[in-house]
């Protein structure tokens, strides 16, 4: 019934009886192993945590004290060219040029410019005589920190007729619209360290490139979201080769001043493409003047260092650890009791992972189409936090607050015409704080053939309001399942212990 490499031990076949020392040996292996799996969950948490409360204060020191309003302004991320149609209306391959009408593809190519991080770019295999004549080594020029820095006001509590567009159904905001203008807001912030400035003439500009949205990581909400007018603000904070890590944050303002703490924080990582090849593009370097811009630029540095070492121990590629095995083996056991258990004087109903699965399938329509033709990342977020939504109120039974986007990657581009399936969740619940986790998995369909393919993993964490806490917790049967579970309840650690639970 049990997967064997879910097992601590490291084999299941002895060659002769283990003797008392030997179990009191093993017992004290895996209780150290235990312990040192405990440690560095509790540096990964302490790390992140200090990461936070930095990044908060930081973001204050730069960035706007040092622009002009009329220099805190990003480009539109929707397109605003006509839409002429898909022209193969039965074919959604991969081709992120493919279902761009031409008069938008030359527009685009005539305005977005490639990057790269420290020196030169050379424009390689041309096409034709005249692409050879005009390929040449072009400088990109370092930008400055605050150069980047790109906010956004929504008079939310000043305006009526711009709130009725935000409420939600309990009266308060849709984070979910808040989310799709903070992915809008992180792609023009890398725009605008990307691009030339308009003054630099066409025939110095750098070679065309796209922009688009590699991940997000952990948007926390800090306390709950009333109406009130909102600044959403952020900046590049670390360029790499061909990505950018950018920092964001909403806050309450009243009269144009900050009120209160931040509301959220949050990271992006943007990366760059070449618009013919769709090859990594260099970015332009940072200049790093300041000791606040230094801290930043490390923070960005470290936390992309980070993001590389934890995908090499995402439970995709590794078995999970002794501590975990543990955990798990010691809940499928309990799997043998009632459905219904009493539990800190109340009843849990225990439900099978595989029932608490909901899904939506949209059609991808062209006013939702980015700068380079595929589907706004910043839409997909919308889409996959209120099917999350759902899942969980569904689960729950109960209102619930959202707590914190756990992470988000973005694998490939979704096509204008497509149809896009979200397929959510429950991953992982905690009936001691009324906490669930929902996973959100989105698939393209191509209508032609039926095949899909995977495109999006969004990861969010929700907290029961009211009532007698939660009485329902979800248990996995299959090893899939298992392995799910376990990432649920990675990320609904790693999130208690940041809000200092």
């Amino acid at each position: 019934m049990f997967p064997r490499r879910l097992l601590p031990a490291r084999s299941l076949k002895l060659s002769r009886p283990l003797s008392t020392s030997s179990i009191r040996m093993g017992g004290a292996t895996i209780k150290a192993e235990a312990e040192e799996e405990e440690g560095v969950q509790k540096e990964k948490v302490a790390r992140e945590k200090r990461d936070r409360s930095r990044i908060d204060t930081l973001l204050k020191k730069v960035g706007r004290i040092q622009t002009t309003p009329a220099e805190r302004v990003g480009i539109p991320m929707h397109s605003s060219a006509p839409w002429s149609g898909v022209q193969q209306p039965w074919s959604f391959t991969f081709d992120p040029l493919s279902v761009r009408p031409k008069e938008e593809k030359e527009a685009t190519k005539k305005s977005l410019v490639p990057e790269q991080p420290s020196g030169q770019h050379r424009e390689t295999s041309p096409t034709s005589a005249d692409e050879a004549a005009a390929a040449k080594v072009v400088e990109l020029t370092p930008k400055k920190m605050f150069e980047s820095y790109v906010e956004v006001e929504l008079p939310l509590l000043s305006s009526p007729d711009l709130l009725s567009e935000y409420v939600s159904t309990s009266g308060g905001l849709r984070i979910g619209k808040l989310m799709e203008h903070l992915d809008s807001l992180a792609g023009a912030i890398a725009y605008k360290h990307a691009l030339p400035p308009p003054s630099v003439p066409q025939s110095e500009r750098p070679a065309p490139l796209y922009l688009a949205t590699a991940g997000a990581d952990r948007l926390d909400m800090f306390r709950p979201l009333v109406v009130q007018d909102i600044r959403l603000s952020g900046q590049v904070c670390f360029v790499g080769s061909s990505s950018m890590e950018v920092f964001v944050k909403m806050e309450g303002v009243k009269d144009g001043e900050v009120i209160g703490d931040t509301l959220l924080l949050g990271r992006f990582t943007m990366v760059a493409r070449d618009s013919k090849t769709h090859k990594a593009r260099k970015v332009n370097p940072l200049i790093i003047e300041s000791d606040a811009e230094k801290e930043l630029f490390d923070c960005g540095k470290d936390h992309k260092r980070r993001k590389q070492e934890a995908s090499k121990l995402a439970l995709s590629k590794v078995p999970p650890s002794t501590e975990e095995s543990a955990v798990l083996h010691e809940f499928m056991l309990g799997q043998s009791k009632p459905e219904n258990v009493e539990e800190g004087g109340k009843s849990i109903k225990r439900v099978e992972m595989k029932h608490t699965v909901t899904s939506a399938d949209y059609l991808m329509h062209p006013q939702e189409r980015n700068l380079h033709g595929q589907v706004f990342g910043g839409y997909l977020m919308r889409l996959a936090y209120e099917l999350s939504y759902s899942n969980t109120v569904l689960f729950a039974r109960s209102p619930v607050r959202f707590q914190s986007l756990d992470e988000i990657s973005f694998q490939r581009p979704v096509p204008i015409g497509s149809v896009l399936r979200l397929v959510a969740t429950v991953s992982h619940t905690s009936t001691s704080s009324n906490q669930i986790h929902s996973h959100i998995a989105a698939d393209t369909i191509d209508v032609s053939t039926g095949v899909r393919n995977k495109c999006n993993d969004f990861h969010f964490t929700w907290q029961k309001m009211n009532g007698n806490g939660l009485d329902r917790e979800v248990k996995p049967v299959t090893y899939f399942e298992s392995m799910a579970w376990l990432e649920g309840r990675r990320r609904l650690a790693l999130g208690d212990k940041m809000r200092g639970r």
